[in-house]
């Protein structure tokens, strides 16, 4: 038996592409507003 996690998402900017259900799988794919580039043990 599997449980279900339902996952609230809030668009804080309309050009973000809406999160998607795939037929295969349960992963999601993460979206951010602004490009962020990190280097090793940046923390934002």
């Amino acid at each position: 038996m599997t449980n279900k996690l339902q996952i609230k998402v809030k668009y804080l900017d309309d050009s973000i592409t809406k999160l998607e259900k795939i037929a295969q799988g349960d992963w999601i794919d993460l979206r951010s507003a602004e490009d962020i580039t990190m280097k090793q043990f940046d923390f934002k």
